[in-house]
């Protein structure tokens, strides 16, 4: 669907609103995986690099497998800010630095510091809100638990004290995460890499480094509508459903707090980043057998990448925006850049390839699932759809990849290896999901499919 044949944004997104003037936009921006040696030329196989050769054609705005070029980077925020240019805020959702192992800090923070600029050249009046992903450090994965001169240095040499006020800089230096007041809403951005399973710099079985959940604990109390982001999620990924995305002792921590009663009714949305393919994932009681859930009892939604997929799962770059009323998130719109299109346009005319014409809305969430809003409540309607109705997973299924149309065919095993990461938080309830007809077989197919995506997507 091309923009050019759309209704302004604010008509798609407004008009069952009970006030325009009521609804704030979030855009989110993820896993841009920006590689400044990309070379249009270059072998996906080596990360695109100049110093290789075997691409079959020329492909300048980016090829799967690969970190993106700069240009591709200033095309999506040039196309926010021409669409929705005055949002509440810009939830940017870690792992900005590339995804080959490269050697020292240099390839990190100038990075951090570039995009950091553009944002805030773009979008001078919104609370730009960076989260740390894990690709965010060097070594890759990396943490402290360090109260000390970690994420003072990591603030400074970032760009990112340039954007958040001193209370959130003040909160920042003892661990990562931090907490603003963006208008009426309460955003709270945790450092979740701390946790991270391939991070050798805290303990697998501590207490509580940096003191961040207990600091989260206090924050949930707010009264004020909260929205909770940051890079990994709770739960399981995508790619390997028997280990989640954090630390077991950690997992289970950090999904009590999210999910505690009390907190709960004020919360309006939780939002990541990481899978880098379109999901959500609903949180159940832990108590109860799965077909006796009638409820949800939280949604974490995961924006797709601006980075395109990997060799074995090709996704078009993507970002996301959000529709808030005061008391629900009220919509999201799932934007995509053809990737292919746009390309083979370069190729054809090199000198004035138009590259805003190829950004294309991938759905827009209410429309595509017959939503009432995108609350927990219309999320776990939307969750049993999806697993009782063959057509809604499809649909569900072929928004992952925005809609490059190369997404792999999902059989019995691999639909239910995906209702159960959409919906088990922690090891037993991923156990109970998988207990019955198939689970043999999907041990089988998980360990064939999680060394290929750890590549990339770890």
């Amino acid at each position: 669907m091309r923009l050019s044949h759309l209704a302004p944004l604010c008509v798609l997104l407004c008009l069952t609103t009970p006030s325009a003037k009521a609804v704030k936009y979030f855009w989110q921006l993820s896993d841009v995986h920006v590689d400044g040696d990309y070379t249009a030329t270059a072998d996906p196989k080596a990360w695109c690099h100049s110093d290789t050769t075997g691409a079959a054609r020329e492909e300048w705005f980016g090829q799967i497998g690969c970190g993106l070029p700069w240009r591709t980077v200033e095309s999506a925020v040039d196309f926010m800010k021409r669409h929705i240019g005055s949002p509440e805020a810009i939830l940017w959702t870690g792992d900005t630095a590339p995804h080959w192992p490269y050697t020292d800090w240099s390839e990190v923070f100038p990075k951090l510091r570039r995009v950091s600029s553009m944002l805030r050249n773009a979008f001078p009046d919104a609370q730009i809100l960076p989260a740390i992903g894990n690709h965010d450090a060097y070594p890759s994965d990396q943490f402290p638990d360090d109260n000390g001169t970690y994420y003072q240095e990591y603030l400074e040499r970032s760009g990112w004290g340039e954007l958040l006020p001193e209370e959130a800089r003040r909160t920042f230096r003892r661990g990562g995460f931090y907490a603003v007041d963006v208008g009426e809403y309460r955003v709270i951005v945790l450092n979740t890499a701390l946790y991270y399973t391939r991070n050798k710099k805290v303990s697998e079985a501590g207490d509580d480094p940096t003191g961040q959940i207990a600091w989260l604990a206090e924050e949930l109390k707010t009264r004020k509508p909260t929205i909770v982001t940051a890079h990994l999620s709770p739960g399981f990924p995508h790619w390997s459903i028997y280990t989640p995305n954090l630390y077991t002792n950690y997992n289970y921590k950090l999904h009590k707090e999210l999910n505690r009663v009390g907190t709960l009714e004020q919360r309006i949305a939780n939002i990541f980043g990481h899978e880098h393919i379109d999901t959500f994932q609903n949180v159940y009681r832990t108590d109860l057998p799965f077909e006796k859930h009638t409820y949800a009892l939280n949604t974490y939604f995961m924006a797709p990448a601006l980075m395109p997929g990997t060799l074995d799962q090709r996704i078009n770059p993507s970002v996301r925006l959000y529709a808030l009323l005061p008391d629900k998130l009220n919509d999201y719109v799932q934007f995509h850049f053809n990737l292919d299109a746009a390309n083979k346009a370069h190729r054809e005319n090199p000198t004035s390839v138009d590259d805003s014409k190829f950004w294309n809305v991938t759905y827009r969430l209410r429309d595509a699932y017959g939503l009432p809003d995108a609350n927990t409540r219309s999320m776990h309607l939307l969750f049993k759809e999806i697993k009782e109705d063959d057509s809604k997973f499809r649909k569900y299924w072929n928004f992952n990849d925005g809609l490059h149309g190369d997404a792999p065919a999902c059989n019995a095993t691999c639909k239910k290896q995906r209702l159960c990461q959409m919906s088990a938080q922690v090891h037993q309830q991923m156990t109970d999901c998988l207990n019955g007809s198939g689970q043999m077989v999907a041990s089988l197919v998980l360990v064939a499919i999680t060394a290929a995506a750890a590549r990339v997507f770890g």
